[in-house]
């Protein structure tokens, strides 16, 4: 949601003649809570909605001690299960280095850690695709006008993916394609969405998620209509793809993505994507595919600081 009109909506009405113009946060809890929350910049925002939400509901301005009762759920549950946690972990359950335990060596005292390892990183994958199916766009060329560089927040985090993001629509090709990564609900489609606005301003722009241009993949194939398929997604002078990780292991799909990437660069039309990893690291995706995927510019989006957190938070008091 876009942070300045959630504060405007939020401070209207009864509860803004009662606070002055604004919902305030006290200096102490804007601390404790950028401390405290281990999200992603979503997840921020979420608390933030409770908090005024519940100062407005009870007309007081809260103190640490109420956003404490108010936010233990989410304090109780901020830990992140990551691959490389499950393979450390495994590795020191069974006393195994875990350079032995991700070697080419084929011993039976590395088999049973190795298969365990393996089972819990793909449960654990399963369960956050769930998540990130989720937040993907599943609409194509519905740019959300709120997601917009004017409300980005800049942090050290972020800051080069923002710069370049800005510099493609001043001179688009000048990294092409631009990839952008980073985990859920860090600012990605957000800047992709920002990219689009610009360009749509002077150029011909498709914004797409992976899961829907999937989606008319399919469509095209039933319907025995591929050549439309072709022609639509390769006329555009600007192509912003996002979550380009749902095409793992689906080779009809990643073929005609590797075609479609092709005619765009002959045209010198400009590409950008967005994943949750970079183009090396894709799970059961073609060689080439990754290889024209880096040949741009790749950047990175890391989870917030402190300040970033300050940042963000203080955009909403």
């Amino acid at each position: 949601m876009l942070l300045e009109n959630f504060i405007q909506k939020q401070t209207s009405g009864k509860f803004q003649s009662q606070f002055d113009e604004k919902y305030n946060i006290s200096e102490e809890v804007i601390n404790f809570i950028a401390n405290e929350c281990k999200t992603n910049i979503r997840g921020l925002i979420g608390i933030l909605n409770r908090i005024i939400t519940f100062g407005r509901i009870h007309k007081k301005i809260l103190s640490i001690s109420d956003c404490k009762n108010i936010l233990k759920d989410v304090f109780s549950q901020t830990r992140v299960i990551t691959v490389d946690k499950i393979q450390n972990t495994v590795s020191g359950f069974f006393n195994i280095s875990l350079n032995e335990m991700l070697s080419q060596r084929r011993s039976r005292p590395l088999a049973r850690p190795r298969q365990i390892a393996m089972y819990l990183s793909k449960k654990n994958k399963e369960i956050n695709l769930v998540t990130e199916i989720k937040d993907s766009i599943l609409n194509y060329n519905r740019l959300n006008p709120d997601l917009n560089f004017d409300n980005f927040v800049k942090g050290s985090s972020n800051e080069i993916a923002l710069s370049s993001s800005k510099k493609i629509c001043e001179q688009t090709s000048r990294y092409n394609p631009l990839y952008i990564y980073g985990g859920v609900g860090l600012g990605k489609t957000h800047l992709l969405n920002a990219i689009g606005l610009e360009l749509k301003k002077k150029t011909n722009v498709m914004f797409i998620s992976t899961e829907r241009f999937m989606y008319h993949f399919i469509k095209s194939i039933k319907k025995n209509d591929m050549v439309n398929f072709k022609d639509f997604f390769r006329k555009s002078s600007v192509f912003i793809i996002d979550d380009i990780q749902f095409i793992s292991g689906k080779e009809g799909l990643q073929e005609e993505f590797f075609h479609t990437f092709n005619s765009l660069l002959e045209k010198s039309s400009q590409i950008i994507v967005s994943a949750d990893r970079p183009p090396m690291k894709l799970d059961r995706v073609q060689e080439r595919i990754k290889s024209r995927l880096s040949g741009g510019l790749i950047v990175d989006i890391d989870n917030p600081d402190l300040d970033l957190k300050i940042k963000i938070i203080k955009k909403y008091n």
